[in-house]
């Protein structure tokens, strides 16, 4: 039984870790804007001066200063953890069980499957068509795109559910940290810096320079309303999926199957104009379309349906 002190206790040290999760976030915004320059000169430099390296040449800024971001806040993470009272991997939600592995797989399996099974039935009904050249496309990329999805499910996982849900659910409640903690996902998907220039070179203050333009992409039309709603839903599936398990693995894996998914079918489809545009909409990507939405509110209420699991997480 809680007594009123222990309320109090729980009060302060869910205040103190929303500061810890404010602070890296604005310190990654930061000290990533500031890394960023030399980076982006040091690349550019590699692609000049060597021919192997020379798709370098043709970097973007922006995705220099996004990439140094998330370093940032990683190495923020790990060095600063132990004030905001997270002491352990565990905190993050990679709490140590026998079968981690296995539920990774079947959150992969899962993921992956239900994307797929969209893209086929869009490509059957004529909503996509193949692109020219998408089997070697998908070739080159299939093992990239996999490293790159699993690394993607495990950090988002761990910063999105494990850190910034955990903080809010420690002073909100389950239902309100996990609708806060869907706010900030899905506006960190739009935090796309499109600068109304090109960098060529990057001074010390270039990165700073696109805090203005943090949220240039962001687009309410008919043609992104609905990849808004999405990442929001997505956002209340894993808090919830995380709640239940009570730990990452499942919801690592399933992001990931996601991804991984989305991103080959990027590569093997193209959106065919004027049809079926009430379910897949304008966009060559499937996170973007309404069939997209309407998959991930029906995994919202199936994981809202499913029984709890018991203290020992069977």
């Amino acid at each position: 039984m809680k007594t009123k002190e222990n309320s109090v206790e729980e009060q302060q040290a869910g205040t103190r870790l929303l500061l810890w999760v404010l602070a890296v976030l604005a310190g990654a915004l930061v000290l990533g804007s500031l890394a960023a320059p030399p980076v982006f000169n040091f690349l550019i430099a590699l692609g000049r001066r060597h021919e192997a390296l020379v798709y370098l040449r043709d970097l973007e800024f922006e995705r220099v200063v996004s990439r140094s971001v998330l370093v940032a806040a990683i190495f923020l993470v790990v060095m600063t953890s132990r004030w905001s009272g997270l002491s352990s991997l565990g905190d993050f939600g990679f709490v140590r069980r026998k079968g981690w592995l296995k539920r990774v797989g079947r959150g992969f399996l899962l993921g992956s499957g239900s994307i797929a099974v969209l893209l086929l039935f869009g490509w059957a009904a004529g909503a996509y068509a193949f692109r020219s050249g998408a089997g070697e496309a998908l070739l080159r990329g299939v093992l990239l795109y996999l490293a790159g999805a699993l690394l993607v499910g495990f950090i988002e996982e761990g910063f999105f559910r494990g850190m910034i849900f955990g903080a809010f659910r420690r002073s909100y409640g389950i239902a309100g940290g996990a609708i806060l903690a869907s706010v900030v996902f899905s506006l960190a998907h739009f935090i796309q810096p499109d600068l109304p220039y090109g960098v060529v070179y990057g001074h010390w203050y270039s990165g700073l320079e696109m805090f203005p333009h943090l949220f240039n992409k962001l687009d309410f039309s008919i043609h992104s309303f609905p990849f808004c709603l999405t990442l929001f839903a997505m956002g209340l599936v894993l808090c919830s999926f995380y709640v239940r398990e009570r730990d990452v693995y499942f919801i690592a894996g399933l992001h990931a199957g996601w991804v991984w998914v989305i991103r080959m079918g990027v590569d093997l489809f193209v959106k065919t104009p004027g049809r079926m545009m009430h379910l897949y909409g304008y966009s060559s990507l499937i996170s973007k379309s309404y069939v997209a939405l309407y998959a991930i509110i029906a995994f919202l209420v199936v994981v809202l349906l499913l029984p709890r699991k018991g203290p020992s997480g069977e």
